[in-house]
């Protein structure tokens, strides 16, 4: 018998929330195990293909450099000479008009004159030392630029009154060069001579440098009388010339 006031003891009651909760996260589990696989292999595929980047960017920049270098040292190489045959033609202009003047800037490197006078050197000469980027010429010896004889007296009419040569020093890189052009007697067969004088502003038995600007003017025209078995008269036109 109950009393009015016993508690009956009921079976407890499975709740059917929790019981379908812990099944779905079973089932769920798996599929966060292959979202964190996959993640695993996305990254380290993105490992992968920066390395591959990094490695095609470090072989680009290995074979771009020497090719970029070899470029700028054609272009630096192409304005030298330009500036060379250029101040030649100014020269010459100069000397066969008999007046005028002209201020040429020096594109690179270091210009030297030797006078005319000049006795500790290769006299009556210009020459431009510069350096590139990468060699242009392994070998000794000197290269002509533009110049159809290598004669010290060349023929009055058929070859240049100068004569402009390419050559190396003895660096280890071979990147120091320079280019000289020494102007030399042309003879006519009257017999006759005729030679362009170079005359640096110190005088014509001096010597001049610099790397900014280089000018150019007329200073005279002599005869010198000479045995026609050495050429004949010989005109000598001085061109006062000044390197900054």
């Amino acid at each position: 018998m109950h009393s009015l006031f016993s508690i009956a003891v009921a079976e407890p009651i499975k709740p059917l929330a929790l019981v379908r909760g812990c099944r779905e996260a079973t089932l769920f589990i798996p599929v966060l195990r292959t979202i964190y696989m996959r993640a695993q292999v996305s990254m380290i595929s993105v490992v992968i293909i920066a390395g591959i980047i990094i490695a095609l960017i470090g072989v680009a920049y290995t074979w771009a450099v020497p090719m970029i270098e070899k470029r700028m040292t054609i272009t630096d190489y192409d304005l030298v000479e330009g500036f060379m045959l250029e101040l030649d033609d100014r020269i010459v202009d100069i000397a066969n008009t008999g007046s005028g003047e002209a201020r040429i800037a020096i594109p690179k490197g270091t210009l030297e004159v030797l006078g005319y006078d000049f006795t500790g050197g290769v006299n009556n000469t210009i020459t431009l030392d510069f350096y590139v980027s990468q060699p242009i010429m392994t070998e000794s010896g000197s290269v002509p630029i533009e110049t159809s004889s290598l004669d010290d007296v060349g023929e009055y009419g058929n070859t240049e009154p100068r004569i402009i040569l390419l050559s190396r020093s003895s660096d280890e890189r071979y990147t120091h060069l320079n280019i000289s052009m020494r102007y030399r007697e042309l003879r006519s067969s009257t017999p006759k001579g005729y030679i362009i004088a170079l005359c640096p502003s110190s005088g014509c038995n001096g010597r001049v440098s610099g790397g900014n600007d280089v000018t150019l003017s007329f200073d005279k025209s002599i005869v010198e009388s000479r045995d026609p078995f050495d050429g004949g008269p010989l005109t000598v036109i001085y061109i006062t010339i000044g390197v900054t």
